[in-house]
């Protein structure tokens, strides 16, 4: 039987520690045991994800690039988005969704104050708190400097109003919010980052938006005359546009792991679980035909996952391309992964919407990735603007 692991692939490009290498092992093994019955399960949920949740923070997964002081793993983004791809062969849902909630972490423990991170982030790591991030509007714009959501000064902070869409409904009662809002309506580079709590008065998550394939709903986060102190502003006055910059850099490049890792997760059933049908495909695994397309599949795969490497480094060297290059590997990733799962779906025929085979979910989840943090076209753009602006420099 066609057993493809690869976690014990590591190449001589992005090498990886003895302890990075642990930390990589340790989440296939996390995924194996607690996320892939979520998978496989159409009925899995409520008490389900808490207990997951809560061996995630167990594993330190709540923290995985949050620096040691204050409880996290500090791992470089080469590690993080091997990480996540590992933890999606499991269930692309919940990995997205731990992947959301280091990005709040990680803006919290790299922008904040001492005070702000020591309130925060050791709660984070721990997942007695979950964090979310909130740029999103119903506008559907993607640009930060769109946001209609406002932030105007009182005596003692600002007074927030707005709404925010696609907001994880979260696995534990209390949520810590990373708000983008504007500042002011005549200067669109005047953006500021803020930490909310759940509980401030004037806050409600409203969770009515099902979404296709992803066992947990999404929701519209509604503020309406929210006070936030002015020690909770994250960065400073004006930083919020650098903050969501950087923090979708680091969104892209998870995405794209979770992509990847459902891709592979779907590959591996096919390459392994096909054999099993062949009263119905008798032989179906020394058809040429499909032959060819598992070897297409696995050439993706690899291509994708240099790509994702690739731009995980230029992360970690902050190299003057990585913008471009993240949103390079986002893209190729996520369609990567949606081909990928459609291919393994059209193989197990009338089998592959059988929910309880699990490539199904593992389709639609893979498909929603392609609009997370920017959709295709978005991202294209980004890689456009690049292009035109290094020629315009020569």
């Amino acid at each position: 039987m066609y057993r493809h692991d690869a976690a014990s692939e590591i190449d001589n490009t992005f090498s990886l520690t003895d302890d990075e290498r642990e930390i990589v092992y340790l989440a296939k093994e996390f995924a194996d045991e607690y996320l892939a019955p979520a998978l496989n399960d159409p009925d899995f949920g409520g008490n389900g994800y808490a207990g997951v949740i809560a061996e995630a923070a167990e594993l330190g997964l709540g923290g995985i690039s949050t620096r040691a002081d204050t409880g996290g793993a500090d791992v470089r983004n080469v590690v993080s988005v091997r990480i996540f791809e590992q933890l999606a062969t499991g269930d692309p849902w919940i990995a997205s969704y731990l992947a959301i909630h280091n990005l709040a972490t990680w803006m919290i423990d790299t922008f904040g104050s001492h005070d702000q991170r020591h309130q925060w982030v050791p709660r984070l790591c721990s997942m007695e708190v979950i964090g979310s991030y909130c740029l999103t509007e119903p506008s559907l714009e993607a640009e930060a400097t769109a946001l209609s959501t406002s932030a105007v000064p009182d005596s003692d902070g600002y007074i927030i109003n707005g709404v925010k869409d696609c907001v994880l409904d979260a696995c534990c009662e209390s949520t810590v919010y990373v708000v983008m809002a504007r500042a002011s309506v005549a200067d669109p580079h005047s953006v500021s980052a803020f930490i909310v709590p759940h509980d401030a008065p004037g806050i409600s998550l409203v969770v009515d938006q099902e979404t296709m394939g992803q066992t947990r709903s999404l929701g519209r986060l509604y503020l309406r005359n929210v006070h936030v102190p002015a020690a909770n502003i994250l960065g400073g006055d004006g930083d919020g546009l650098r903050i969501a910059t950087d923090g979708l850099d680091r969104a892209r490049l998870n995405v794209g792991a979770c992509s990847l890792g459902g891709a592979q997760a779907a590959f591996v059933k096919a390459a392994s679980s096909l054999p099993q049908f062949n009263d119905v495909f008798p032989a179906l695994l020394d058809s040429h035909e499909v032959q060819l397309r598992l070897a297409d599949m696995h050439t993706d795969l690899e291509a994708a996952r240099t790509l994702l490497l690739r731009a995980a480094s230029s992360l970690d060297e902050n190299a003057l391309e990585r913008l471009e290059i993240c949103a390079m590997a986002k893209r190729f990733a996520t369609e990567t992964g949606v081909d990928i799962a459609t291919n393994v779906v059209e193989l197990f025929d009338r089998y592959g919407i059988v929910s309880q085979h699990g490539v199904a979910k593992i389709a639609a989840d893979l498909r929603i990735h392609r609009t997370l943090e920017g959709t295709d076209d978005r991202t294209r753009t980004v890689i456009a603007n690049s292009i035109a602006a290094e020629a315009a420099a020569q």
